[in-house]
C-alpha cells in the first residue's frame, strides 16, 4: 500500500460579516452536508497547516491534488475542507497481441488416393484472442490450384468456440486431366488482431495424366484493327486442353512494351461459353489515357493447363493518338 500525503496551509480569513450567514444562533457552526471535514481551531490572527493522508492502493496512480478549500468564520475558528479523488487503477494501454493462431493437422485421409477420388483432411485452429477466419487452399503437383476445390470450398467447423475450434475440408480429384504426384492442402487461420499462420500437409495422387503439352489458344478477332483516342478493342479468343484448362489471363502492352494502365492484367475477360477443357473467352480494353503513344500495341493471352503447362499467343492492332 502506497500512502500519499497532501499539505496545504489554509490562509487567515477575517471578516465577522460572514457569523450571521455561515453560523447558527448559538453561534456554532452549520456543517454542511456531504463534506468530510478536518479542522483545527486557531486564533483568528494566525494561519494553520492542516495535513490530510490519503491511501493509493497497490499498483495504482499518485494523484496530482486540486483541493477544494471551504472556510468559515465564526468567534476566530477557521475551518479548512479538501476533496481529492483517486483513480483506483492504472488507464489500460491494450492488449500487444503478434502471435499467430495455432493450427494443428490432425489427419489426411487417405494419404494416397486414385484420380477420381476423395481427400478429407481434420484440423483444429486456436487462439486465445478470438479466431478471425479460416480457408484452404488445394493445390495440384504442379502448383496449380485443384478447380474442382476453390478455396475453402468443402470446409466445416465440426466442433469448438471462437477460440478453440477443430475443422474439417474435403476435396474430390475428379477432374481427369490432372496430374500423379504429391498434392498440398494448405490451412491459412488469421486471428482477432490480424496475425496469420499458415500450416500445409500433403498426400498422393496416383492414375494422373502424363502431361507436357500447353493449352491451344486461337485468336479468333481484333476488332477494330485500328483505333483512336478513347476506342475500346475487343478480342475473341479459344483455349483447349483435354486435361483442363487451370487459368486464362491477358496483358495489354502499348507499342513502347509498357502496360496499358487502363486495362490491369486479365482485366474486361470473360468466360462467353464452352467447358473446364474447351472455352471460348472475350477481352477488352479501352484506350482513353491521353500519353499513350502512337503505334503497334499488342494483347498476350496466356493459358495454363492442370499439368502445370503454359501457352501465351500475341495478337496486334493499330492505335493512334488522335481525336
Amino acid at each position: 500500500m502506497l500512502r500519499v500525503e497532501h499539505r496545504w496551509v489554509s490562509v487567515l480569513l477575517l471578516g465577522a460579516m460572514f457569523v450571521a450567514a455561515c453560523g447558527s444562533d448559538d453561534g456554532s457552526l452549520d456543517e454542511e452536508p456531504g463534506i468530510t471535514v478536518e479542522d483545527e481551531s486557531v486564533d483568528s490572527t494566525s494561519a494553520t497547516e492542516v495535513t490530510s493522508t490519503v491511501d493509493v492502493p497497490d499498483g495504482g496512480v499518485s494523484p496530482s491534488p486540486t483541493p477544494t478549500t471551504t472556510a468559515k468564520t465564526a468567534t476566530g475558528t477557521i475551518v479548512t475542507t479538501a476533496t481529492t479523488t483517486l483513480p483506483t487503477s492504472n488507464p489500460s494501454s491494450g492488449v500487444s497481441d503478434s502471435t499467430g493462431p495455432s493450427v494443428s493437422v490432425s489427419s489426411v485421409s487417405p494419404s494416397t488416393v486414385t484420380l477420381g477420388g476423395t481427400v478429407s483432411v481434420s484440423f483444429s485452429v486456436v487462439d486465445s484472442g478470438g479466431i478471425s477466419f479460416v480457408t484452404t487452399f488445394w493445390r495440384s503437383s504442379a502448383g496449380n490450384q485443384v478447380n474442382a476445390c476453390p478455396n475453402g470450398s468443402g470446409m466445416t467447423r465440426v466442433s469448438g468456440s471462437s477460440t478453440n475450434a477443430q475443422y474439417q475440408t474435403q476435396c474430390t480429384l475428379s477432374a481427369s486431366g490432372l496430374p500423379s504426384g504429391t498434392y498440398t492442402v494448405s490451412i491459412l487461420a488469421e486471428d482477432e488482431a490480424g496475425n496469420r499462420t499458415t500450416e500445409s500437409s500433403s498426400f498422393t495422387v496416383t492414375g494422373g495424366v502424363s502431361d507436357s503439352t500447353g493449352p491451344s489458344v486461337s485468336v479468333s478477332s481484333v476488332s477494330p484493327s485500328t483505333v483512336t483516342l478513347g476506342g475500346t478493342v475487343s478480342v475473341s479468343f479459344s483455349v483447349v486442353d483435354s486435361g483442363g484448362i487451370s487459368f486464362v489471363t491477358t496483358f495489354w502492352r502499348s507499342s513502347a512494351g509498357n502496360q496499358v494502365n487502363a486495362c490491369p492484367n486479365g482485366s474486361g475477360m470473360t468466360r462467353v461459353s464452352g467447358s473446364s477443357t474447351n472455352a471460348q473467352y472475350q477481352t477488352q480494353c479501352t484506350l482513353s489515357a491521353s500519353g499513350l503513344p502512337s503505334g503497334t500495341y499488342t494483347v498476350s493471352i496466356l493459358a495454363e493447363d492442370e499439368a502445370g503447362n503454359r501457352t501465351t499467343v500475341d495478337a496486334n492492332f493499330m492505335f493512334f493518338n488522335v481525336v
